[in-house]
């Protein structure tokens, strides 16, 4: 029988075995920061823009009140600053977002695909088909992408693009991530509370084509994942290495559902 997995589940042993621990072996799902309360209200309110279930200014309404109740939630922010221009930056992708007119397009599409002896299954944000070409979009409430970050995130969209393309097997398919935070200004992707008022700008989307290196790496980053999963001691916390430092790290710091119970062991 096919092991059932999600990019999520892979990807968090990917970055921290340890929190794969806490969250998979032990069943602890911790608890959320205002990074993933708000990125959730985010990300559900540009999907009813695109669907037509809401304007884009009661969209960026609605996300202001989210934020509101995440303050008397009790979450808390880096610093104010921070909070300010993560809050700008994202009322102003809701008020400038607008309805897709594709009357085909699919929005929180569910797929699972087989890769190896491990099933991946999951929900696509957005994808919608021009031609001969699929498009495929991921929304993102983080900052840019750089580096070794963003070939890791990019196997997130590889999935989707495996899924799909083993239903339409002679479509081309491009993958993007819609970094809701920034607009494209022709020459680089600039926060959007920064843009001057009348500048001209797209949405911040960051494109790639699915090529068979992209599946290639796909495919060795699954059987590899899986095959390190399986050799830990499910009985032993140690054999599930940290990957990051917790006290320093950014993510440990500020994301992790699980922080503040790991420990320098």
């Amino acid at each position: 029988m096919a092991d059932l997995y999600s990019y999520s589940k892979l990807s968090t042993f990917t970055e921290c075995p340890r929190n794969f621990y806490y969250t998979y072996i032990c069943g602890e799902r911790g608890g959320e920061s205002v990074y993933t309360y708000l990125g959730t209200a985010a990300h559900d309110l540009a999907e009813a823009i695109d669907l037509g279930k809401i304007s884009s200014d009661e969209a960026a309404e609605r996300f202001v009140d989210a934020v509101d109740e995440s303050d008397v939630l009790g979450f808390t922010w880096i610093t104010e600053k921070s909070k300010v221009n993560y809050v700008e930056c994202v009322s102003h992708f809701l008020r400038n977002h607008h309805p897709t007119d594709d009357p085909n397009i699919k929005i929180e599409d569910v797929f699972a695909v087989e890769i190896g002896n491990t099933v991946i299954w999951g929900f696509i944000d957005k994808w919608s088909m021009v031609g001969n070409t699929i498009y495929i979009t991921d929304y993102k409430t983080s900052s840019k992408f750089s580096g070794a970050d963003l070939e890791h995130k990019k196997l997130q969209l590889y999935i989707y693009a495996e899924a799909l393309q083993r239903y339409y097997p002679k479509h081309d398919i491009k993958i993007q991530f819609n970094m809701m935070k920034y607009a494209d200004t022709g020459k680089t992707l600039k926060a959007r509370n920064e843009l001057k008022i009348a500048s001209e700008y797209n949405e911040g989307l960051v494109t790639f084509d699915y090529t068979d290196a992209c599946r290639e790496a796909l495919h060795e980053w699954v059987n590899t994942t899986i095959g390190a999963i399986n050799a830990k001691d499910r009985d032993d916390i140690l054999d599930w290495k940290m990957g990051r430092n917790p006290d320093k790290d950014f993510f440990c710091a500020n994301l992790c559902s699980h922080h503040g119970k790991c420990t320098n062991a």
